[in-house]
């Protein structure tokens, strides 16, 4: 029996066959399991999950410690989260390791005691995407485990963390409307109350700040401590609520920016979405710009350059690896401006 009988027998492609079979991400739990019971069916087994040189030496654990952010990794290749993982794999495979996926959405609990019950029999280094607690890193701190998040949410001495330049690329995006001559410009928020996001934040305010152009309270969406939200579906729907009013009372108002730096693409693309159900045109009446590079749309946004990321948290977990007082830290790789349709001259 081959590959294209377990893919007819459960309705799917080759490709998505091959990922299940050999443990790869981008396939939905449904489907993982119904290739699964296809490939039992007939008498054929997954590959052992495990590396395919089996030397833990040279192997690193991934935990992608979130189901949203593997989801259809193929369908999303723009996605930050997928372009790290692609270049954090291509860096490992360029110096001869191996990258051994682990389950995904784990607790605490359940990765530290696959952590512990694997770590120098399968792998010896771990590598981290979001979301991250204390207590998964306290534990690999303390047990000495090289280790790197490939995320700038994580704020955290205790471990090293490789990102994008979060501030950077927010200045570059508040400077060229300025270049633009906004003067009135808001800032729309994730509702996440991350390191990442509080740098992009933080950056906005300072800028606007030091051209003398400050934004009113009225034009930012951030939320407070007490109201921020975790990544979970739920709470990001119950967040677009906001975004929702918050585009309203824009539009109702007296006083509205001519500019929104919004704190990510998708965001950006659901306030266009909505100022043109009420009549407002995108750059005409106002100028969006969003952050990440991650949609079709010809947004002005920032290029993470994910590339850097993968490539740089590969190189400081393998100096880890073979020097466990390998230092650690913060480093934040360059971002990129990307200027689209989506901005122009103020009215």
């Amino acid at each position: 029996m081959s590959l294209a009988d377990i893919a007819a027998r459960a309705g799917v492609t080759k490709a998505t066959a091959s990922k299940v079979m050999n443990h790869y991400p981008g396939v939905s739990a449904a489907t993982r399991q119904r290739v699964w019971d296809a490939a039992k069916a007939i008498g054929v087994s997954p590959r052992p999950y495990r590396t395919a040189a089996g030397d833990a030496e040279r192997t690193i654990l991934l935990l992608p410690m979130a189901d949203s952010l593997f989801r259809d990794l193929s369908k999303s290749p723009k996605q930050i989260s997928a372009q790290t993982y692609h270049a954090f794999q291509q860096a490992l495979t360029a110096r001869n390791y191996d990258l051994l996926l682990g389950p995904t959405g784990l607790g605490d609990s359940e990765a530290i005691r696959y952590v512990r019950q694997s770590i120098g029999r399968r792998f010896t280094g771990v590598a981290l995407m979001p979301p991250v607690r204390p207590a998964l890193t306290d534990f690999l701190h303390h047990r000495r485990i090289p280790a790197v998040c490939l995320s700038g949410s994580v704020d955290d001495p205790n471990i090293a963390v490789v990102t994008a330049d979060h501030a950077q690329g927010t200045r570059m995006l508040v400077r060229h409307l300025l270049e633009l001559g906004h003067r009135h410009i808001g800032y729309l928020g994730s509702g996440m109350q991350s390191r990442s996001q509080l740098e992009r934040l933080q950056a906005f305010l300072l800028e606007t700040h030091l051209a003398g152009w400050p934004a009113q309270p009225q034009w930012i969406l951030q939320p407070s401590p007490a109201d921020q939200i975790t990544m979970t579906d739920r709470a990001v729907e119950r967040w677009h609520t906001h975004i929702e009013k918050y585009v309203n009372d824009l539009v109702t108002s007296d006083s509205r920016p001519s500019a929104i730096v919004c704190v990510n693409d998708d965001f950006a693309r659901k306030t266009i979405a909505l100022l043109s159900v009420r009549g407002l045109s995108v750059p005409e009446d106002i100028s969006i710009t969003g952050w990440g590079n991650e949609t079709e749309l010809s947004l002005t946004t920032v290029d993470a350059q994910s590339h850097h990321i993968g490539e740089v948290g590969a190189q400081w977990l393998i100096a880890q690896m073979r020097d466990k007082d390998s230092n650690i830290g913060r480093l934040s790789t360059p971002t990129r401006l990307v200027i689209g349709s989506s901005t122009s001259k103020p009215k």
